[in-house]
């Protein structure tokens, strides 16, 4: 069942992904950043990735792929709504006689200088991990015991920076708070991070103190429930919301022109009176 629900989250991400890019001119897609949103697709991807993972045994390729999935999927997709905050705040805070315009591709460009600078630190993770293995001649970082990947340090310092960024994001949202955005896009992603920050902050303190006691199959579990509860939820708030405006759009627009249909219809008719009288 966990795996069908993965497999059927994945490809929620994947039609969704479709969706954006073919409705990438619309008004509710478009000013949403599509580009961004799509990002943001790909982070929840790599964010279900790194549950998925816990299918296979816990060798040693497995407990240093993980968190790569994880941290490269956390920092692309809530990376990429902290940014998406930061455009709201610099558009509500700049004047219109000096105003400081963020572009798409200026947000990507930040994007991606947060991913490389993941990308360096997990970089840095795989090689003092690999130096474990060679110097305490552990030969796996599988735990023989319990059948997991073996508890490093370095999580608790990743753990602490997911939470440090959260705060960032959580700043920048108040700082925003009076911001107007259409189709109210600054609230869904506000509670996008406040359930991330709560969810994750939970989940670390509580496997700090019951790691130990907990078998594969409890971890697998609270991980699966927590991006449950985290991704599957930003995906709702991020993308319903949008779906639905648009979709009343189109509806709206559907009816302004049966109307329209309606009233040259009637008219043509008035007309054709009209000319049936003078004859």
């Amino acid at each position: 069942i966990v795996g069908s629900v993965l497999g059927a989250c994945i490809l929620c991400c994947i039609v969704l992904s479709v969706i954006v890019f073919r409705q990438r001119k619309c008004k509710a897609i478009a000013s949403g950043m599509w580009t961004v949103l799509e990002t943001i697709l790909l982070g929840i991807i790599l964010l279900y990735a790194s549950v998925a993972v816990h299918f296979f045994p816990a060798t040693t390729e497995r407990c240093l792929l993980e968190p790569w999935l994880r941290e490269l999927g956390f920092i692309t997709c809530y990376g990429a709504i902290i940014l998406k905050l930061y455009r709201h705040l610099v558009d509500f805070r700049t004047r219109k006689a000096h105003r400081w315009v963020l572009r798409d591709i200026d947000l990507l460009k930040y994007l991606g200088t947060m991913v490389f600078a993941v990308t360096c630190y997990m970089a840095a993770f795989t090689a003092a991990a690999l130096d474990l293995i060679d110097v305490s001649q552990l030969g796996t970082l599988r735990e023989q015991r319990t059948n997991t990947c073996l508890p490093l340090k370095w999580e608790y310092v990743t753990q602490v920076s997911e939470v440090l960024i959260l705060c960032f994001g959580l700043h920048l949202a108040f700082a925003s708070r009076n911001a107007n955005t259409q189709f109210r896009e600054r609230q869904f992603l506000v509670a996008t991070l406040v359930i991330e920050f709560l969810v994750s902050t939970t989940f670390y303190v509580l496997r700090f103190f019951y790691l130990p006691e907990m078998s594969p199959s409890a971890i697998f579990l609270a991980l699966f429930l927590r991006s449950q509860l985290t991704n599957t939820m930003a995906l709702g708030l991020i993308f319903v919301p949008k779906l639905w405006y648009q979709h009343k759009q189109v509806s709206h627009q559907a009816e302004v022109e049966e109307v329209g249909h309606n009233d040259d219809d009637d008219v043509d008719e008035e007309e054709e009176d009209e000319a049936e009288i003078v004859c």
